[in-house]
């Protein structure tokens, strides 16, 4: 992540001047192609479907409302004591969960369009290390947690049926293709899904529907 010069400051500027503010957000470029990765997201809290929010005008002024966005925030210390990151889900959702929750709260969410930061990160892949395969089981895992506590039983059911079906298809042509690396890492998301979706019917509300 590379932050522009002025960044912090216009975070800083703007929770200042709006007190109902809890969480600020960058306009995320490709470092690489200079092309917006990301301005934020909207959630749709039934079905709890999430769309990259998209705007028509290009000048990068002001702020946008957004229900949610990851990677880089600043948020007042007084809000984040009342939020905390969750423990619950480590490495994946963790962030979307965290600023959902602030904005439970009665807390605006917003982007300041002219902050920009390049996210720099290369996401080509050689081999599977253990990081990766953490990565892929708490995408599995920690999606269920997430769509159960903020979209209901049935965002839940639909994200894993949805998920698990494009996962075993991603198995099959793995395999087919003889990529045992990404069949592998498909696997333990399934992995994932399965032990997510045991927990919430085991546990039910008790671990994660906590705020």
């Amino acid at each position: 992540i590379i932050l522009s010069r002025d960044a912090l400051k216009k975070f800083v500027e703007t929770i200042v001047k709006n007190p109902g503010i809890g969480c600020v957000r960058p306009a995320i470029f490709f470092y690489r192609s200079g092309q917006l990765q990301t301005l934020g997201i909207r959630f749709y809290k039934r079905f709890g479907l999430m769309r990259a929010i998209e705007i028509r005008d290009k000048s990068l002024k002001g702020l946008v409302e957004v229900d949610a966005g990851g990677g880089v925030m600043v948020v007042p210390r007084m809000v984040f004591l009342k939020t905390l990151f969750d423990e619950c889900l480590p490495f994946m959702h963790e962030d979307l969960d965290f600023v959902l929750r602030i904005k439970k709260l009665g807390y605006r969410v917003v982007t300041v369009r002219d902050a920009i930061v390049f996210h720099r990160k290369d996401h080509r892949r050689v081999g599977v290390s253990g990081d990766v395969i953490l990565k892929s089981y708490f995408i599995g895992r920690n999606s269920l947690v997430f769509h159960y506590r903020h979209g209901g039983v049935i965002s839940v059911l639909i994200h894993f049926y949805v998920d698990l079906i494009q996962s075993l298809g991603k198995i099959v042509r793995a395999l087919v293709h003889k990529s045992r690396d990404d069949a592998v890492l498909e696997a333990y998301r399934v992995i994932g899904l399965l032990y997510g979706m045991y927990i919430l019917r085991r546990c039910n509300k008790h671990v994660f529907n906590r705020v």
